[in-house]
């Protein structure tokens, strides 16, 4: 691992650490290895709650050990399914409550590279996210241009984040290193009315 990815990493974890609060409600909605939820989970603690998402069950098995081992599982619900689908997916009391969606998009670390987010189901998803976050909440999503299919659904958010700066939202962006690197870059979104 490349000493740029700790650092996107300590950022998304400073930016949600001073968003969230006990009793929250957050989504990891690409949960990989579980690193975002438990962080989520103890954020959120044990009066809140964290749906964490991954159409990989190896994913969500990881997540559930990673958990379980920090005996966090009690306030965390596991969904197996494709982020693109919240509306199916997120139970319908938590629309227009949810304090944050994180996305650490491309493929699961130490899994098969050629399982990854794409484009137009990420798209999807962050459309829709929209509609289930409050308005003091934020969107966060980090994007790894280093591979072809990457590099597309990196182009792809940006431009997405871009239409939402259009609408008034505060958008950062976190660059990890130079672009002819194509390290991972983090994208940071409030709402206008936020």
């Amino acid at each position: 691992m490349s000493a740029v990815q700790p650092r996107i990493t300590a950022q998304a974890h400073q930016l949600l650490s001073a968003l969230l609060e006990p009793g929250d409600i957050a989504v990891d909605a690409t949960c990989g290895n579980g690193k975002d939820t438990l962080l989520l989970a103890q954020l959120c603690g044990s009066a809140g709650t964290v749906f964490a998402c991954d159409i990989q069950k190896t994913a969500l098995q990881n997540t559930s050990d990673a958990l379980r081992n920090a005996g966090l599982d009690r306030q965390v619900a596991l969904i197996h399914g494709c982020h693109s689908q919240w509306d199916s997916l997120l139970p319908p009391q938590h629309k227009g409550r949810i304090r944050t969606f994180v996305y650490n998009l491309g493929y699961l670390p130490r899994g098969d590279k050629n399982l990854t987010t794409a484009s137009t189901t990420t798209l999807q998803s962050l459309d829709c996210a929209v509609d289930w976050l409050r308005p003091d909440g934020a969107l966060l999503v980090v994007a790894y241009p280093g591979h072809p299919a990457g590099l597309l659904e990196f182009h792809a958010v940006q431009a997405w984040f871009e239409r939402q700066r259009d609408m008034g939202w505060v958008v950062t962006r976190f660059h990890s290193a130079g672009v002819a690197q194509r390290g991972p870059e983090l994208f940071w979104a409030v709402p206008a009315n936020g």
